[in-house]
C-alpha cells in the first residue's frame, strides 16, 4: 500500500479520522472492510498483529504500526 492509496481511500469513503498526539485513528464502517484489508494486503496481516476496537457499526484502528510497515508519513495523509 502507498500513501496515495490509503488518502483515495479515506477521501473517497468519507472516513472520520481522529489525531492523538503524534497517532492517528480511524473509524471504518463495517462495510468498507473488505476493501480495506485488500488495499493492505495478507502479507501485512500474516506478519504483523493489528489491535482494533469494534463498535457498534464500525471498527478504530490506530494507524501507527501501519504507516511504519508502508513507510507512509501520516502528515501527507490525514490534515491535522
Amino acid at each position: 500500500m502507498k500513501e496515495l492509496d490509503l488518502y483515495k481511500f479515506i477521501n473517497k469513503n468519507d472516513i472520520e479520522f481522529h489525531w492523538e498526539k503524534d497517532e492517528v485513528i480511524i473509524f471504518i464502517p463495517f462495510d468498507l472492510l473488505t476493501e480495506f484489508t485488500n488495499m493492505i494486503g495478507y502479507a501485512y496481516f500474516h506478519n504483523t498483529i493489528q489491535h482494533c476496537v469494534m463498535k457498534d457499526n464500525y471498527i478504530c484502528i490506530h494507524m501507527s504500526n501501519i504507516s511504519e510497515y508502508f513507510n507512509i508519513n501520516m502528515k501527507d495523509v490525514f490534515s491535522l
